[in-house]
């Protein structure tokens, strides 16, 4: 049996060749003057709000003290049918809306963007465990493209 430091040294020789590599994150510049307050999750999906403010963390949002706090509101629809199999419903839709917010340092709003909508399609997975997480995931990644794509239009407007 091989030392773990071995498998180690073999794992990390070996990835490289398979095309992984450690790469650095590349987010967009930070934001002077906004911080990111917490965004609020009205849908019954656990880690969609969280979603959301990983993608504006991702795109320079930053956490901390500032004048201004930009957050939102995230909300699922319900979810539609738009696919059928041969014996079942074989993918699902909903839609996820983004509603971005800006506040000043006493907490009123200043901002409040219209919604950025995307939706999220799902496949029926083999168990009902399996089409849960395929719904989970796909919500979650259209509440990040929304948030992404409400705060892209937001910077759009700021900048002359």
């Amino acid at each position: 049996m091989r030392p773990p430091l071995v498998k180690a040294c073999l794992v990390a020789l070996v990835l490289p060749g398979c095309g992984y590599r450690f790469v650095q994150p590349q987010g967009a510049q930070p934001i002077q003057g906004v911080a990111l307050d917490p965004v609020d999750d009205t849908s019954a999906d656990r880690g969609v709000g969280r979603a959301a403010s990983d993608a504006l963390r991702a795109a320079g949002v930053a956490p901390g003290d500032a004048g201004r706090r930009l957050g939102g509101v995230v909300t699922v629809e319900p979810e539609h049918p738009v696919a059928y199999g041969p014996q079942a419903t074989a993918a699902w839709r909903a839609d996820v809306a983004f509603t971005l917010r800006l506040r000043d340092a006493d907490g009123m709003a200043v901002l409040r963007e219209a919604p950025v909508v995307r939706p999220a399609v799902w496949q029926r997975g083999a168990t009902p465990l399996e089409t849960r997480a395929n719904r989970r995931r796909a919500v979650q990644a259209a509440a990040a493209c929304a948030a992404r794509d409400a705060l892209a239009a937001w910077r759009a407007k700021e900048t002359p």
